[in-house]
């Protein structure tokens, strides 16, 4: 196959397209800024970042899908969620957050399965000494 760039295959994306930027923008679309910072900047995305980490379950996506890692600026947010707080310390932390367990709690699937995940990755807790589970 014939080459067509000094740019490595895996660092190409979709051209960004302006006019989607300023309406994601203005509209503080954090949904669509998520999507749009994965789906076509394939990586952070800093000016929307402000509104986007205002919601704690677009915060944990943009978390997990575009920054790939842990958003400390965000985790105050993440943390009011019971399922924001609990797939981010599953599928980002991918360990215990403590912070996150009494909110956590709050759903007693979300915290029965962080129990299990806990205990799978020899983290487990004494749940009998846990209060108010």
């Amino acid at each position: 196959m014939e080459k067509y760039s000094d740019i490595p295959e895996q660092e190409l994306s979709p051209q960004r397209i302006p006019g989607a930027e300023q309406r994601i923008l203005k509209h503080q679309d954090d949904s669509g800024a998520v999507h749009y910072a994965r789906d076509v900047i394939k990586g952070r995305w800093p000016e929307a970042e402000p509104f986007i980490k205002q919601n704690p379950l677009e915060a944990y996506q943009y978390a997990e899908e575009v920054i790939k890692g842990r958003w400390p600026e965000a985790e105050h947010i993440i943390v009011t969620h019971p399922f924001s707080a609990y797939m981010y310390a599953t599928q980002v932390l991918k360990d215990r957050w403590t912070e996150a367990e009494p909110i956590i709690k709050e759903d007693l699937l979300y915290w029965h399965d962080y129990l299990i995940f806990l205990k799978e990755i020899g983290r487990g807790m004494d749940t009998w000494g846990v209060e108010n589970w």
